[in-house]
């Protein structure tokens, strides 16, 4: 198990938890954490006495309660001074307001003033409570079945009312009362009672850096969608050009790790969760194979299929791929899965040395197109002369001319030239295509004419 221990609003210590430490209380955190830190701060070392373990929410941690019960793997934990919090409950008591009998309503507050009403939670239905299933029925399907179908039925009425909020009108109204009055009959749930105001988890406020990269990419494809330009990929392009500048070297390591540390790996860095990353793994594989390194490809492969498959499963769960993370790795580690995965991989590796022979073949031709001899007859200029034979008799400082391709070289190898010789070799140049002359270009009665178009390639 690992921790993360801010103090002082910064991340101050990273620690991983021994197993044993599961039955240990969590003051041995707080131990451990102030031990280290008077350790490099001797001169103003902090009191453990005064200093208390809390979330990220402010909810403090109880310190005589087991590690195990209290504190998840990779939680972030607050180490402050000891915070005087009364609950509310005890705050109403001292208060005044005496509460009576669960289903009576509550006490009153002294002098008059609300009660508590304890009436809600009279007609709550809780598929765990039921017992009255059929004796051949296993209780615990039954359970989740109903609570499935339970919140189903509240995401189409959600939808419903969302639709109807939108029109506004006194029709619309009326039926978002009926469907609440309906939903009311059927007897409260989980989801009407408790409401996190804070954040998606118990130990982090606001939407972390994955969460965030997720909302950006839902954003890209809206834009997308919305686009006028059908079949434009360059939202997409741009997509996985900023995934390779920003996690790059993640996937280079993730690539070659053995699959034992790929959990953690991959916990600790959920940026590789997704789409852009399994098309990098794919054009890595490719690459080392049309270089030669087989057994690195294989490899390659095999981390391709594990990531792919928890993102297939994330996608079939509509969960987070967080979620599938270790529910994955607990299933492929075992033996039997195991082999099957390298059987998978072999036969996957198989598709990617095809693909690299066929890649090979169309670069070679690529390259033979590229470099392929155009005919005499091809190469033709419009005055029926050859280029390459009137390159090579044009005077020398005219051929290191047009191969700088600078209008300035040509202008001052022509002027070094007689205008006989000037007129003669120019007319050759436009009569293969060698030179162009421009509009603008005008000849001078005594000497050679003034150029204003660059000499072609």
């Amino acid at each position: 198990m690992k921790v993360y221990l801010h103090h002082d609003g910064a991340l101050a210590m990273k620690a991983k938890l021994p197993k044993k430490w599961k039955d240990h209380p969590v003051s041995d955190i707080l131990q451990m954490f102030v031990d280290d830190y008077n350790k490099k701060n001797s001169d103003i070392p902090l009191d453990i006495a005064n200093l208390g373990l809390f979330e990220k929410s402010g909810t403090a941690i109880p310190l005589s309660a087991k590690i195990e019960d209290a504190i998840q793997d990779y939680q972030d934990l607050l180490v402050e001074e000891k915070k005087e919090k009364v609950d509310p409950f005890v705050k109403a008591v001292l208060d005044g307001a005496v509460p009576s009998a669960p289903h009576g309503g509550g006490g009153q507050k002294a002098g008059g003033g609300d009660r508590f009403n304890y009436s809600k939670w009279d007609n709550l239905d809780l598929s765990d409570d039921e017992k009255d299933f059929h004796p051949n029925i296993d209780n615990n399907l039954m359970i989740r079945l109903k609570r499935e179908k339970r919140e189903k039925m509240r995401a189409e009425e959600d939808a419903i009312i969302a639709k109807l909020k939108t029109e506004g009108t006194p029709e619309a109204d009326a039926e978002i009362e009926r469907i609440l009055e309906e939903r009311k009959k059927r007897g409260l749930s989980g989801e009407d009672l408790c409401h996190d105001a804070w954040s998606h988890t118990a130990v982090n406020r606001g939407p972390s850096d994955f969460e965030k990269l997720q909302e950006e990419k839902k954003a890209r494809q809206a834009k997308k969608a919305s686009s006028q330009n059908v079949g434009d990929d360059s939202i997409e392009e741009d997509t996985y050009a900023d995934f390779k500048d920003k996690y790059y070297g993640k996937m280079q390591e993730y690539a070659h790790l053995p699959p034992e540390k790929c959990e953690e790996f991959i916990l600790e860095n959920p940026e590789v969760l997704q789409e852009e990353a399994a098309g990098h793994m794919l054009i890595h594989m490719l690459n080392l194979e049309m270089k030669g390194e087989t057994a690195k490809m294989k490899e390659a492969a095999r981390q391709y299929l594990m990531l792919q498959n928890i993102l297939d499963l994330s996608k079939q769960s509509a969960k987070d791929p967080r979620a599938a993370v270790r529910p994955f790795f607990k299933e492929i580690l075992q033996e039997e899965k195991m082999n099957q995965l390298n059987r998978e991989t072999d036969v996957f590796a198989t598709k990617i040395q095809k693909r690299a022979i066929d890649k090979k073949a169309e670069m070679e031709a690529e390259t033979e197109e590229e470099m392929v001899e155009l005919s005499r007859e091809e190469r033709l200029g419009p005055g029926g002369l050859d280029p390459v034979e009137v390159f090579e008799t044009l005077p020398e400082c005219m051929q290191l001319a047009f191969e700088s391709k600078k209008i300035e070289d040509l202008q001052n190898a022509v002027a070094s030239l007689t205008d006989e010789e000037a007129k003669y070799h120019m007319k050759r140049c436009e009569d293969s295509g060698l030179w162009v002359a421009g509009g603008g270009a005008e000849e001078k009665e005594d000497g050679p004419p003034a150029f204003e178009t660059e000499p072609q390639d």
